[in-house]
């Protein structure tokens, strides 16, 4: 199996807690992650979260990254396509690529958050449409030496990226699946795609059987990555990980699915997916861990809650959230040297 880290960049809803400090910290667990081999790191796109997830420029910080670690490979999972210009984006790719030396996953979405598109004033409803109108543009631009292209929502003409790309014909690309549109889009491409915990293990299932299907009949000549992402808890015993797991676990959902996410400006954009019935399913502790929506336990408890998942949904990658809820930096780290030290090796042979 492929492993890598996924972060929220979680401030905690904690006033004190200067950005300078919370930046620092998720270096500091990268940079760890990367000594103990692990394969990917992504970080999550959110503006105006309130403290839930505060990193509203996904390129910045895996450029910060690029100078601090030297081997796992990093990236946005998703730039939000609607809110950007589409020519910014192939840009700054091209310049994330060389500063990484060849080691940049992207991936591109379209948003969760209706209150961001209201900021940026971009039409909510328009979103799916934008962002697959954005991709065109910006894999045009990576691959044709002058690109001009008028859509709907955008156009240029005669655009020549002027700082060469790495990885030909372009990094590596991710995208979440959740409608039929970027699933088909996704798999006849050979965007690797990802699912988290809300929609449940059937939904994701689902998506990723519709995923292959497309996959293996247009067959594309990109090879991609099936992954789940979660939030992950080791400790030393299970009586342990769920003693100490559950309060951040529970915090998390309460963050998430509720209307502080977005403080007074309300829906987080997962109502589709995240109703009332599966948001109690969530915050039930147990439950979650026996359905495999939350990994919680000793290093071998936690080896096969990730196999039995990885073959339930037929996933090749594992992404786990190891800073969430209010974990302290000390619990976030001996919980992640507990899973590179005894979880990570059982995996690699999975």
């Amino acid at each position: 199996m492929k492993l890598g880290l996924f972060d929220h960049m979680q401030k905690h809803d904690n006033p004190a807690r200067s950005y300078v400090d919370l930046y620092k910290s998720h270096l500091e667990v990268l940079e760890f992650a990367d000594q103990a081999g692990m394969d990917f790191y992504f970080v999550a796109e959110h503006h105006f979260d309130m403290g839930f997830s505060e990193c509203p420029s996904p390129g910045s910080f895996p450029g910060a990254a690029s100078q601090r670690t030297k081997r796992i490979r990093l990236g946005p999972l998703v730039y939000v396509l609607p809110l950007w210009n589409p020519i910014r984006v192939a840009e700054e790719i091209a310049m994330l690529d060389n500063l990484t030396e060849g080691r940049l996953e992207c991936g591109f979405g379209a948003g969760i958050g209706p209150f961001s598109f209201a900021a940026y004033n971009v039409p909510w409803d328009d979103k799916r449409q934008m962002t697959l109108e954005a991709l065109r543009v910006i894999k045009g631009i990576w691959t044709h030496a002058s690109f001009t292209f008028e859509g709907r929502y955008f156009k240029c003409k005669e655009v020549d990226l002027s700082i060469p790309l790495v990885q030909k014909p372009h990094p590596p690309l991710w995208m979440p699946t959740r409608s039929k549109e970027s699933i088909e889009e996704a798999a006849s491409t050979g965007i690797s795609t990802v699912q988290w915990v809300p929609a449940g293990m059937a939904a994701a299932r689902r998506a990723f059987d519709e995923y292959r299907e497309v996959y293996q009949r247009v067959k594309p000549a990109a090879k991609p990555h099936i992954g789940l992402m979660r939030e992950i808890y080791v400790a030393q015993t299970d009586r342990d990980a769920r003693t100490e797991g559950e309060f951040h676990w529970k915090n998390f959902w309460q963050r998430r699915g509720g209307a502080r996410t977005y403080g007074a400006h309300g829906s987080t954009g997962l109502s589709t997916i995240l109703d009332g019935t599966r948001r109690h399913e969530l915050m039930d502790m147990e439950r979650s861990i026996d359905e495999g929506s939350f990994i919680c336990g000793s290093p071998e408890t936690v080896t096969d809650q990730i196999k039995k998942i990885a073959r339930q949904a037929g996933a090749d990658t594992f992404l786990g959230e190891f800073t969430f809820g209010v974990l302290t930096q000390k619990q976030v780290l001996n919980s992640l040297k507990l899973f590179t030290g005894e979880v990570q090796p059982e995996l690699r042979k999975f």
